[in-house]
């Protein structure tokens, strides 16, 4: 770790509002470089930081916060690194930009683990259970299956939810509130457009919760409520079969319920739909989750949609030689420029969707000869070339 990290007056409190005029959270100095989380010349050769926790609280006595991944997307890194090294083969960059896409689940294949070990299955569900149990855990945009898990998983939360807070508060919530609560507690993500507004730093860590229920060798009050793992599991599995239809259509595919929408705040405040012209680019279907190298993550348990979350930058560094073209990779969502006019506003969400990746280009020979280069002219206001009526409102809007 090489940023500065505060030594905070009360560690944890900073992720609620504070009373800034008291000095009880006031920040006392930062921690010594020495003393951050480091290592050198690690045995295996791989340093991975994918937002997971890097410290055992027990042992480090610096406090470096709380919000982390639940570390299933480190161990996909570490997972693809050791196959691709495995007798000794050499890593090499080239290899780099599929990595970087892969959209295999661990997280996934622990919860059909689960799910089998503790739970058996009447003839009426046993059929949705195998398609689960005999995928390989990729949450590619074709994957029948990863939805039927993305599914399973959502229905069960939603289960244990209801149940729960049902029995908690004597008669049933109201389904508003209920609502609200389940998504709250599968961690939606901030939108200013929705009265909830809760950060995503706790998706991932549900799953993890719903396998340690599952593991759990005495009762766990959330089943229990629920009537139990195996009535729980098998009502999860028939309520997301029926969600998923007809498993030869389109509409059963992980890429029909993970789409990303880039809506520009125009369109929002106008209420258009997202996608829509001159402002959006294109909604796409994207893999993966919040648990794969490829970052993709849902906007809620119980909206599957590809809008929490993205890999805003994918970049490639060969530091044997900065300089190459070739090996040294670099992609980004939408494009360059944040002006909806300009022709670099969009053209570089196809290249980041299919997985591929540009030349990131340092030498100035190649800069000057590409075949797109372009000087940048400053022209008077006055001066601007013919544009449509739309346009010109917009430009005269945003400035």
């Amino acid at each position: 770790m090489t940023g500065e990290v505060p030594k905070r007056g009360a560690p944890g409190a900073e992720q609620y509002p504070l009373a800034g005029w008291t000095g009880e959270h006031d920040w006392n100095n930062f921690v010594e470089h020495p003393d951050l989380p480091k290592k050198k010349d690690p045995e295996d050769g791989v340093l991975v930081s994918a937002n997971h926790k890097v410290v055992d609280y027990k042992k480090y006595p610096h406090y470096l916060g709380q919000c982390w991944k639940s570390g299933y997307r480190a161990k996909a890194i570490h997972k693809e690194l050791q196959k691709l090294s495995q007798d000794g083969q050499e890593v090499t960059p080239s290899q780099m930009p599929k990595m970087l896409t892969n959209t295999r689940s661990w997280a996934a294949l622990d919860f059909i683990k689960e799910i089998g070990e503790v739970v058996s299955f009447p003839e009426e569900t046993l059929e949705t259970y195998r398609i689960l149990r005999d995928w390989d855990g990729d949450l590619k945009v074709t994957s029948v299956p990863g939805a039927l898990y993305q599914l399973t998983l959502s229905e069960l939360v939603k289960l244990l939810v209801e149940a729960r807070l049902s029995q908690s508060f004597e008669t049933k919530i109201k389904e508003l509130d209920q609502t609200m609560m389940i998504e709250a507690i599968g961690g939606a993500s901030f939108d200013p457009n929705q009265v909830l507004k809760f950060l995503s730093e706790i998706q991932g860590h549900v799953h993890l919760n719903v396998i340690r229920m599952l593991r759990q060798p005495g009762p766990s009050p959330w089943l229990q409520a629920a009537g139990g793992k195996k009535a729980a599991v098998n009502t999860a599995l028939r309520r997301a079969r029926a969600k998923l239809g007809d498993m030869k259509a389109a509409t059963a595919q992980w890429g029909h319920f993970h789409r990303a929408t880039f809506a520009h705040p125009l369109t929002k405040a106008l209420g258009l739909p997202p996608g829509s012209k001159p402002f959006d680019c294109p909604t796409i279907s994207t893999g993966g989750d919040t648990n794969t190298i490829q970052q993709a993550a849902t906007k809620s348990i119980v909206d599957l949609s590809a809008n929490s979350s993205h890999a805003s930058l994918r970049i490639v560094f060969n530091l044997a030689d900065l300089s190459d073209s070739v090996t040294n990779r670099i992609v980004m969502p939408l494009g360059q420029s944040g002006h909806f006019a300009s022709p670099h506003y969009n053209d570089q969400t196809e290249t980041w969707a299919n997985g591929e990746m540009r030349p990131l280009v340092h030498r100035e020979e190649e800069i000057r000869g590409g075949k797109r280069t372009k000087t940048m002219r400053f022209v008077r206001p006055g001066h601007l070339p013919k544009r449509s009526i739309l346009t010109r409102i917009v430009c005269c809007i945003c400035g």
